[in-house]
């Protein structure tokens, strides 16, 4: 896909699941169709234990028209940022997170930071 585009990051709670929901617009900006693979990062901002600098939680591959746009919209669960702490319980209660988007691990931008 020619010079894609990721934008309109944004997050939320407010949906009946109770998940965190991450959305975001893509659009092929080329004049050709194509495809364009969309990641959703977790950064684990404070923690008792070393935690990895980003970890991939998700990702969509969405295949766009030339100068088609599209939402892609990702759900994350309380359970799928859990991590053992020192006393090898699973927590995440408190924990600041930052999620973050973008086309690959290196060009990503910043949703927000939350706290379960």
């Amino acid at each position: 896909m020619g010079a894609g585009a990721i934008t309109d990051l944004v997050y939320g709670r407010n949906n009946p699941s109770g998940k965190l929901a991450v959305s975001c617009y893509v659009k092929n900006t080329g004049e050709r169709e194509g495809a364009e693979v969309v990641q959703c990062y977790v950064q684990t901002l404070c923690a008792d234990i070393v935690r990895p600098a980003k970890e991939l939680i998700r990702f969509r591959k969405v295949f766009l028209k030339a100068g088609e746009e599209t939402k892609v919209q990702f759900f994350i669960s309380t359970q799928e940022l859990m991590y053992y702490d020192e006393q090898m319980h699973l927590t995440c209660k408190g924990t600041p997170f930052r999620i973050l988007a973008g086309n690959s691990s290196s060009c990503l931008e910043e949703a927000g930071v939350f706290q379960f």
